[in-house]
């Protein structure tokens, strides 16, 4: 990922499959980038559908508000 671990970014959704992660770009297509990376956790790998890099908390709310 390239957001420094100084900034934020809001989660849009943790999916256990590429093919649900484009689904869900499909369904909720947003004129914003997002980020997408894959992590494990208890043994099973997640696709993690971040958009934004925020300076404040703040700030990333007021994104999606």
């Amino acid at each position: 990922m390239s957001i420094k671990n100084s900034r934020y970014a809001l989660q849009l959704a943790a999916l256990q499959s590429k093919i649900a992660v484009i689904g869900f770009l499909q369904q909720y297509a947003n004129k914003h980038k997002v980020h997408i990376y894959a992590t494990v956790r208890n043994e099973k790998t997640w696709f993690m559908v971040l958009i934004g890099n925020y300076a404040t908390v703040h700030n990333a709310r007021l994104c999606c508000a």
